[in-house]
């Protein structure tokens, strides 16, 4: 992840993502939002069709899709990120399906990935809505580690298959 393009070295072979850091959330340096980007790197995610909840700038939608997926959708509530994530989808030159909205825009959808780097005051009380809309993997962070064991109970039916740390952040891959 890069503020703009002028930082990314010529010739890498990485993917590269540009978010302005003036952007108040979604800018990739966060912990929780590498923990994210590591674990999905972890799926092969080829031809695979992605949803991220609280996309914010859209970055994890965007990195499912330059490691392969197929079809990404990402999603807010927030009003405010519209704007933001569309500059960010062009300035990415990413197909991402990017709204404001909920879950009743996604119908009975189930996806191959689903990410959701929010608190987890917020990601425990939409889990049973979740779960419904996982085929697959389910990528959970923004959580603290002391808040580690809590979620995993709030996570009964999934398996957790890795996990990681940085800091004082963690993070989880289930499978369904």
């Amino acid at each position: 992840m890069a503020p703009d393009a002028s930082v990314i070295p010529a010739g890498t072979t990485q993917h590269a993502l540009i978010i302005p850091q003036a952007q108040a959330f979604g800018t990739g340096s966060h912990e929780s939002t590498a923990l994210c980007i590591e674990l999905l790197e972890e799926i092969d995610l080829r031809n695979r069709f992605g949803l991220d909840i609280g996309c914010g700038s859209g970055i994890l939608a965007f990195a499912m899709l330059r490691l392969g997926a197929r079809k990404v959708v990402g999603f807010d509530i927030d009003p405010d990120g519209l704007a933001p994530m569309r500059e960010n989808r062009a300035r990415n030159a990413t197909p991402a399906m990017l709204f404001i909205g909920t879950f009743d825009a996604l119908r009975a959808r189930r996806f191959d990935v689903v990410t959701m780097n929010i608190l987890p005051e917020v990601i425990v009380p939409l889990l049973p809505i979740v779960k419904r809309h996982v085929g697959g993997d389910l990528i959970l962070s923004g959580i603290l580690t002391s808040q580690r064991d809590d979620l995993l109970h709030a996570c009964s039916g999934l398996t957790l298959v890795s996990e990681r740390e940085k800091g004082e952040w963690w993070a989880g891959r289930f499978a369904r």
